[in-house]
């Protein structure tokens, strides 16, 4: 288990339980480009918490995720969460925003060490250009709604976001993911990267 293995487990859902002491919170997260790390709103009890666990999709699946962090609040002044949270999700009244430190991560018997299981967006810097151009092209991103929803399509999707493992559309009912075949480290590459899986729409 890697760092590629973690992200293309945790992109598969979005949400989780967080673990603040003896209760848990069902939470919707982002992975921030820049760091690598899961960023989310939080109650103000929860920055309080030395270390919290988020099991990802809740702590019952036998497949899920397990991820041992420490505790920083996001600056919302001087950090992108709050806008990327809402691309992905939509507005929130959140005020205090948690950025967990991942120091371990658990699937099944085995561990990994956060330093492993993390890593920043090597195609972070363009970004929001990627977003933007297939945003733009609205017959390709329909084609790539079309593979990430089976076939079905659906009405008005939004690229949200681009990492080297794949694509995440926004759509009514939820973020789908289209994954990149192999990891890709360059705009170009993505850009191949998306005609390709196009071709590829039911």
């Amino acid at each position: 288990m890697n760092h590629h293995d973690v992200f293309r487990r945790l992109r598969l859902h979005y949400s989780g339980l967080l673990s603040i002491g003896d209760r848990f919170e069902p939470v919707l997260f982002i992975i921030d480009s820049v760091s690598g790390l899961p960023v989310m709103p939080c109650d103000p009890d929860a920055l309080l918490e030395e270390m919290v666990v988020l099991h990802v999709p809740d702590d019952s699946d036998p497949l899920g995720l397990s991820l041992l962090a420490t505790v920083t609040e996001a600056d919302p002044a001087t950090h992108n969460a709050p806008m990327r949270h809402a691309a992905y999700f939509g507005p929130t009244q959140a005020r205090r925003w948690l950025i967990l430190g991942v120091e371990s991560v658990k699937l099944g018997g085995s561990v990994i060490s956060g330093e492993d299981a993390v890593a920043p967006n090597p195609l972070a810097k363009f970004e929001s250009a990627l977003c933007r151009r297939l945003n733009e092209d609205r017959s390709l991103l329909a084609s790539l709604a079309r593979v990430a929803s089976a076939g079905k399509g659906t009405n008005e999707p939004m690229v949200v976001g681009v990492d080297d493992l794949g694509i995440d559309i926004r759509a009514r009912f939820g973020i789908m993911r289209v994954d990149f075949p192999s990891p890709i480290t360059d705009p170009d590459a993505a850009h191949a990267a998306f005609l390709a899986l196009a071709g590829r729409a039911p």
